[in-house]
Parts: structure tokens; sequence; C-alpha cells
């Protein structure tokens, strides 16, 4: 995250709409992409598990409106990520 601080605000565990979202990198570009992460850990390693967590995490954002915030200060464009964990295994999902 230390080499992002040049084109975002990093803003960690904020309260934004009816929540608090993991991570979420704001572009200091109004007209660039806006991040926000929800980190989850899987029960296991298996794809089934995973993919469960994943979902979970792009629901999480969604219903609790994490980018309210971004939104309100001129963001557009926001990719939500689903960060999930197991083991030493790492998987991303996008929306």
């Amino acid at each position: 995250m230390i080499g992002l601080d040049d084109k975002f605000y990093i803003h960690s565990n904020r309260e934004e709409g009816l929540g608090r979202y993991d991570l979420a990198l704001e572009p200091k570009s109004k007209s660039g992409i806006g991040y926000i992460f929800e980190f989850k850990v899987a029960v296991s390693s298996s794809e089934r598990d995973f993919e469960q967590a994943g979902a979970e995490a792009l629901a999480q954002i969604d219903k609790k409106i994490y980018e309210t915030g971004l939104r309100e200060r001129g963001v557009e464009k926001i990719i939500k990520i689903g960060m999930v964990f197991a083991s030493k295994m790492l998987k991303l999902y996008v929306k």
C-alpha cells in the first residue's frame, strides 16, 4: 500500500454507509477508479468455501452500502473486491 499513496488516499476500517469496510483506495483524481475491499477467511481451502466467502464479501459491500462516502466525494467508478484467505491461499472476487 505504501507505493500507492501518490495516487490514492488509503482508508482502513472507516465507517461508511451502514458499517465499516476493511480497506478502501480513494483516487486522488476523482476521474480515477476507487476500490473497496472486504476480507474474509474461508472455512477450508475448498473451492466451494472460497466461493461462498467471496460471495459473502461482495454481498456485504453492497448490503452495507460501503461506497457511499466515495460517491459523496465524487468518485464515480468503484470496483468492489472480496479478498478470501485460507491457509496460504488467497483468491479475489471482483464486482
